[in-house]
């Protein structure tokens, strides 16, 4: 496990991140990165260097509190995928984010679409989803709520979302 909290992390620095990960001796299951500013271009630099060994040997991934929007949840929902690097990822938490329903959309789809067999927990509290009143992220979820056969914990702790309407 590797906790790097709240040490004001950049975008440069998510590379400089995943290649310690890919030259580290012994494979890395765990990579909490919570509370820095890597936002989206961080997530983006962060896939394009894990090699494929250490992004499959990531069981668990902390992204809360980094600012990241729908560009990285849409970067992190390709990556789960079938085929993706993150494909074997089975704890995803991005709280705090300002993600919104388009963000939540391509994460749900991945997770469904994709027969995405290996997350069993995602957080996305606290985040932006619902914020437009247009609830398209909030009735995904109910979706993937509803027809997931992985999916175990669901943190959806948000002040916009309005859980009545889906």
């Amino acid at each position: 496990t590797v906790w790097l909290h709240d040490n004001e992390l950049d975008a440069d620095a998510s590379a400089q991140v995943a290649a310690a990960l890919c030259s580290a001796p012994a494979r890395i299951a765990r990579l909490s990165l919570g509370g820095n500013m890597l936002g989206d271009e961080g997530v983006d630099a962060l896939l394009a260097s894990l090699d494929a060994d250490a992004a499959g040997a990531l069981a668990a991934l902390g992204l809360g509190v980094n600012n990241l929007a729908d560009a990285a949840a849409v970067a992190l929902a390709t990556a789960i995928t079938t085929g993706g690097p993150l494909r074997s990822l089975r704890e995803l938490r991005l709280g705090g984010n300002p993600i919104g329903d388009e963000g939540a959309r391509a994460l749900c789809a991945a997770l469904l679409e994709t027969l995405n067999r290996s997350l069993t927990r995602l957080n996305l509290s606290r985040n932006g989803i619902g914020k437009s009143g247009k609830d398209t992220g909030a009735l995904a979820l109910g979706k993937l709520v509803a027809k997931s056969q992985t999916l175990t914990d669901l943190d959806l702790k948000a002040p916009f979302l309005d859980l009545e309407r889906v």
